[in-house]
């Protein structure tokens, strides 16, 4: 089996919400400057209440069998980096032997063994293990050695939403109730803002 062919596809829709998508943003390590940290959770196109605009990239990698996998959504830099870098050392390539994929893209990078180049590298990978389970009939978790266990606990990610004291209890309350023992939140600010970012 080949690999013949390596695209990125773009898919653009409208997402509605009950309300605003999101109320907060990630930190990041440009807020250590004041002109930076105040900037808001611009992330999505609004338009209108409750409904946002989705633009998102998928990596799809295809057989000469008719086998394929997919990936996503990745970024457009992430993209960029495949198309312009990547794709030749994938496309042709036995999609089966992932590793020496990886291995190739990971020492053709020779300025990017971080950030974009290795979210991009990864989006390939994930798209041939999925390629792989499929052409194996059977899922991911079992081609890395089977399951371990029956359950595992899950906690509720708080990415997007509001840090103010007041919605983030009542977002934890709503937590508790659906059952989670756990949440992951996301503050902008911290101890290096002093007592007001506590």
């Amino acid at each position: 089996m080949k690999v013949t062919e390596l695209r990125l596809l773009q898919v653009s829709g409208t997402m509605e919400s009950g309300g605003e998508f999101w109320e907060e943003r990630l930190i990041r390590p440009i807020d250590v400057y004041p002109e930076h940290r105040v900037e808001g959770p611009a992330f999505l196109e609004k338009l209108g209440e409750g409904r946002y605009r989705l633009e998102q990239v998928f990596v799809r990698i295809e057989t000469d069998e008719g086998v394929s996998g997919v990936a996503g959504p990745i970024r457009l830099d992430q993209a960029f980096v495949i198309d312009t870098q990547l794709r030749p050392l994938v496309v042709g390539a036995d999609p089966l032997a992932h590793e020496l994929i990886w291995d190739k893209l990971y020492r053709f990078s020779v300025h990017g063994r971080k950030g974009t180049t290795m979210m991009a590298i990864s989006a390939i990978d994930c798209a041939l293990w999925d390629l792989k389970g499929r052409w194996a009939n059977a899922p991911v978790y079992r081609l890395l050695g089977g399951p371990i266990r029956t359950e595992i606990p899950a906690y509720a990610s708080a990415l997007g939403y509001s840090i103010e004291p007041g919605r983030a209890a009542a977002r934890a309350r709503e937590f508790v109730e659906q059952g989670y023992r756990a949440t992951k939140w996301f503050f902008r600010h911290g101890p290096a803002d002093g007592p007001s970012g506590m």
